[in-house]
């Protein structure tokens, strides 16, 4: 299935511009139409944007979701594993300010 950028963009309720950030970190690697140079994105793009994504909502930057995504496995345990330590220290850091108002 191939699909148009301004398909993936209204599919995924992106931005051209976000589109095309993704395809500047390397997420996203879509052919040309070599008739008028449109992207064309696969299935594939399509997999990879929905994962990235899903690193998005649990709160990666595109940079850090880039970087996962191209890391070897064995690697991704204990990135996840930094990231629910820095999702932790901000529940405490936000429990502490929400305890000091409560004042």
């Amino acid at each position: 299935m191939k699909l148009k950028g301004t398909d993936l963009e209204r599919i995924f309720g992106l931005s051209t511009n976000a589109v095309k950030y993704y395809e500047k970190n390397g997420i996203l690697a879509p052919q040309r139409n070599p008739e008028n140079r449109y992207r064309i994105y696969s299935q594939e793009d399509m997999q990879l944007l929905g994962s990235a994504q899903q690193l998005r909502h649990f709160g990666f930057s595109v940079e850090e979701a880039a970087a996962m995504m191209r890391s070897v496995p064995e690697k991704q345990g204990a990135v996840l594993k930094r990231k629910e330590q820095e999702i932790t220290d901000e529940l405490e850091r936000l429990a502490m300010i929400r305890d000091e108002l409560r004042r």
